[in-house]
């Protein structure tokens, strides 16, 4: 099983309030790839703005009717107008 590298360093910053912090990086490599990406586990107990509740759900959202998944009626609609537009366009001539 391919697993990622890893090496965890010791990152010093200042902080917003002007002390000094000292955090530890994670520095996981990808073994197929070699590509490097950097997790920092300071940032975990912060939270992003605008995630504090989500909107209520569409009226529509408790319906699990077979032509309801993903749209399937719209889609078929929108799939037989391509086709009918398709159907009358000419070749191209080079």
């Amino acid at each position: 099983m391919l697993r990622f590298e890893k090496e965890v360093v010791t990152a010093r910053f200042i902080s917003p309030s002007g002390a000094t912090v000292q955090a530890p990086i994670e520095i996981r490599t990808n073994p197929i790839s070699g590509r490097t990406c950097r997790v920092a586990f300071s940032r975990i107990g912060e939270r992003e703005a605008g995630t504090d509740f989500l909107p209520a759900p569409p009226p529509f959202a408790g319906d699990t009717s077979p032509s309801a998944r993903f749209g399937i009626d719209l889609l078929k609609t929108i799939y037989q107008g391509v086709a009918k537009q398709a159907s009358g366009c000419q070749p191209r001539r080079s």
